[in-house]
């Protein structure tokens, strides 16, 4: 039995495709729309524990250029 969702498909201004799952705020993206609901899909069947977090929050970290390890210690000395 499915669940039902909401989803918000969106066209960027440079033709990439993000689709959003209105309830939990996931967003999934793509250079099509199957691959951006796919991307989405793959997020959300992802189980919700602390280990998939972690690398979800490492993944993001990644993407800033930020070495989540070294602000954890910053913000610690600075406390």
């Amino acid at each position: 039995m499915s669940t039902k969702r909401d989803i918000r498909l969106i066209e960027t201004d440079d033709g990439e495709f993000a689709a959003v799952d209105e309830e939990s705020g996931v967003t999934g993206t793509g250079m099509t729309r199957e691959e951006a609901l796919s991307n989405l899909d793959a997020e959300t069947s992802t189980p919700d524990d602390d280990a998939a977090l972690g690398d979800r929050l490492r993944g993001m970290a990644g993407d800033l250029d930020v070495d989540p390890v070294e602000s954890v210690r910053e913000i610690r000395e600075r406390t």
